[in-house]
């Protein structure tokens, strides 16, 4: 996970965006992958007086739980929030998301 921290945040692919493998949830910024990506998506700031959430949802079967993390950034990208949400139960993913930006509101 770190080296994809890294990658993209590094300065050399500040304008890319992710390949047919990954794409970007528009929702939650949430970057879905099929399989390996070659390009990484850049975190990319909100504009001027707004704030960005970014919203990620994790599931495990093995102990039907699903987990949601929550991030807030603001204009200059400096941290303002996060939470951390845990429900038992199998959901798809779709509901993840949504229960995801409904605890984020």
């Amino acid at each position: 996970m770190i080296d994809d921290w890294q990658i993209s945040n590094s300065p050399a692919i500040a304008n890319s965006t992710a390949d047919s493998a990954g794409s970007l949830s528009a929702a939650t910024g949430a970057a879905v992958r099929a399989g390996p990506a070659t390009a990484q998506q850049r975190w990319q700031p909100p504009e001027h007086g707004c704030m960005k959430c970014n919203v990620d949802v994790a599931f495990s079967r093995h102990r039907n739980k699903m987990g949601i993390n929550i991030c807030i950034h603001d204009e200059e990208g400096a941290f303002v929030l996060a939470r951390t949400v845990s429900f038992f139960g199998a959901y798809p993913v779709d509901i993840g998301e949504a229960l995801g930006l409904y605890h984020a509101l």
